[in-house]
């Protein structure tokens, strides 16, 4: 019997039919990892975010290098240890818009002090800074001695780019307790005077905070000043000598470590 020729179509099995096996043969649509193909566009937005939103926390450490190269878990275990932050809280608990708005009506109830300074922090931190400055001024006007408050009506003009109002309410927050929240309103009256330029006076400031809460927070500060001021070789020192202790740092100042590294890169 004769063998057909290499390219000739198989022969058709005995009662004439073709089994149809589709696209992808008698294996069917194999998926990915077994699992339909949406499940997998669904999982590359996610690892989007999560590269994206690692580079911006962390800078270019190990974070956005697991989510890159340990797929498909490193995104998924960086959104399950970041899912609190990246939805405010909405996910595991009420979001700040809930929040805002049962505060607003316990003020309507009962307007005292304590329910106004509540309100003002949630305006905060949903970035309605004039509206967190307004009910700030009105805890001033019942308390003239509040650091806290004071310390807020200075952070809310900076964040609006007004130095010049900043300056009046952190510096009489400098002067009363410049230690308020672990160094955090030193750090912004040392910015209000860089922003104001009064550089001099602003590098001696970040310096001695620097000096006396070390952490990627204050350093990276310190140095980003110094490197503006064109004083390069101080602010390597300044950066290298906060890599030098990374493994001690925070958790919540790993971003500046990898903010440090690209700066050192850049003065390199």
């Amino acid at each position: 019997m004769q063998a057909p020729p290499p390219d000739a179509p198989p022969a058709p099995p005995p009662n004439g039919e073709y089994p149809d096996y589709g696209e992808y043969g008698d294996y069917g649509d194999p998926g990915w990892y077994g699992l339909p193909y949406w499940f997998y566009y669904l999982y590359l937005a996610l690892w989007i975010w999560m590269l994206a939103d690692s580079i911006k926390r962390y800078g270019y450490s190990y974070w956005p290098f697991i989510i890159f190269f340990l797929q498909p878990l490193g995104g998924v275990v960086y959104f399950v240890l970041h899912a609190k932050v990246l939805f405010r809280g909405g996910l595991f608990g009420p979001s700040v818009g809930s929040r805002i708005k049962k505060a607003e009506a316990a003020m309507r109830i009962a307007p005292t002090e304590a329910a106004r300074a509540e309100l003002a922090e949630l305006y905060f931190e949903a970035k309605r800074f004039d509206d967190a400055e307004a009910l700030f001024q009105k805890v001033v006007a019942d308390d003239p001695e509040s650091v806290e408050a004071r310390y807020y009506i200075g952070v809310c003009r900076l964040l609006r780019d007004d130095p010049a109002g900043a300056l009046e309410p952190l510096q009489f927050v400098y002067e009363k307790d410049k230690k308020l929240r672990f160094g955090k309103a030193w750090l912004a009256y040392a910015d209000c005077l860089g922003r104001l330029g009064r550089r001099d006076e602003a590098i001696e400031e970040h310096r001695k905070l620097a000096r006396h809460y070390p952490r990627p927070l204050t350093e990276y500060a310190y140095a980003k000043i110094l490197a503006d001021a064109g004083e390069k070789a101080k602010a390597r020192e300044a950066l290298e000598e906060m890599l030098a202790t990374s493994d001690q740092a925070p958790r919540e100042d790993r971003t500046w470590l990898g903010k440090g590294r690209s700066l050192l890169r850049e003065l390199s």
